[in-house]
């Protein structure tokens, strides 16, 4: 989307653009090295060691991504549709016909081999996102409604494994992609409004009696029909406040209550805390 990235005051000379693609390809690498030796640090036993299907794996990912970069990604548009509805009744398979193992349902056995439909459909949103907002203006919030449609119901389907992790990164993807594409800073402040209020309710109470009118101002700058949306960003945030409680303990699972708990604390790691219970 070159117009949506001058919008952000980059400029991609030759050079960078070589600079940026050697990024792409060793940061992930040395990743994949790191982990590699973290996980043969852990298994001693070199007869039950696996720490090389791992790398092994990782090499066969590399090939692909390197088969793909030269494949020209405008071909793909005819096919954003099916694509996009392929994932869907693979995230939706997962539900019907998946395998479950520690605690979730997640994969898919196809001839002897499990597959996860959640990781192809990171790349399939990237896709269909991208394709949305090349041409997208932000004049109001209804222009945000296409992009959110779309991102929905993959998440759903995969909120629904649960996979808890996945999900949140859809929800990352959307939000840096519509910054990227020129939606207002202020807007993606808004949308993560929920979740920070949730968190100061849980940890910092008090601080709500600054934090929800401080967001209640912020629409009041940044949306149209100013009072309106600021009185509903601050009921709507107040309701927020009074049920996360509830939501806590009956809408999440043991595990994921301690994988936030830890996220947000590491200090009360209590040995394998944010592990299904299935799996220990």
């Amino acid at each position: 989307m070159p117009n949506n990235l001058i919008a952000r005051n980059i400029d991609f000379t030759n050079k960078n653009q070589i600079d940026f693609d050697f990024i792409l390809w060793i940061v992930p690498f040395i990743l994949v090295i790191l982990s590699t030796i973290l996980i043969a640090s852990t298994q001693r036993n070199g007869f039950d060691s696996l720490w090389y299907l791992h790398l092994i794996t990782a090499g066969f990912g590399f090939l692909l991504t390197f088969i793909f970069s030269y494949l020209q990604i405008e071909r793909l548009r005819n096919f954003l549709i099916p694509l996009y509805f392929i994932t869907l009744s693979g995230l939706l398979a997962v539900k019907l016909f998946g395998v479950s193992a520690l605690g979730a349902q997640r994969w898919l056995s196809i001839g002897g081999i499990n597959i996860q439909p959640s990781e192809i459909a990171k790349i399939t949103l990237v896709i269909v996102l991208a394709h949305i907002l090349e041409t997208q203006k932000f004049r109001n919030l209804t222009h945000l409604c296409k992009p959110i449609i779309v991102v929905f119901f993959p998440w759903f389907l995969v909120f629904l494994q649960p996979d808890l992790g996945t999900s949140l990164v859809f929800g990352a993807v959307m939000l840096i992609m519509l910054y990227w594409a020129g939606m207002p800073f202020e807007w993606i402040i808004l949308f993560l409004s929920g979740i920070l209020t949730a968190i100061f309710q849980s940890l910092f109470h008090l601080s709500l009696f600054i934090w929800i009118p401080l967001v209640g101002y912020l629409a009041f700058r940044s949306l149209p029909k100013k009072y309106w949306s600021a009185s509903f960003m601050m009921i709507f945030l107040t309701g927020i406040a009074f049920l996360t409680p509830w939501l806590w303990n009956n809408a999440l699972k043991d595990y994921q209550r301690d994988r936030l708990t830890l996220f947000l604390d590491p200090t009360k790691d209590p040995l394998g805390g944010g592990v299904p219970s299935h799996s220990k």
